[in-house]
């Protein structure tokens, strides 16, 4: 999701252009059991990441999106 949505070919045109926004709105279509926790220092993104909570990703968007989280191969190095 962070490369953007440009990596999300067959998305609707409803889902918002910014990487963060779109990453924010899937976190908050996970469940009521998740709760995102952005962090930002300029008000031009803690805007955008508030609107994340107006995106609404359907079942179909959801779908694609984990297909592209899926190949992701996460790496994390503790310290």
């Amino acid at each position: 999701i962070t490369k953007g949505c440009d990596c999300l070919p067959n998305a609707t045109s409803a889902l918002p252009s910014r990487a963060g926004q779109l990453a924010l709105a899937w976190v908050l279509a996970q469940g009521d059991d998740v709760a995102a926790i952005p962090g930002t220092k300029r008000i031009k993104y803690l805007d955008e990441n508030l609107g994340a909570a107006s995106v609404q990703l359907g079942p179909e968007d959801l779908k694609e999106i984990d297909a592209v989280l899926a190949q992701v191969e996460v790496m994390l190095s503790l310290y």
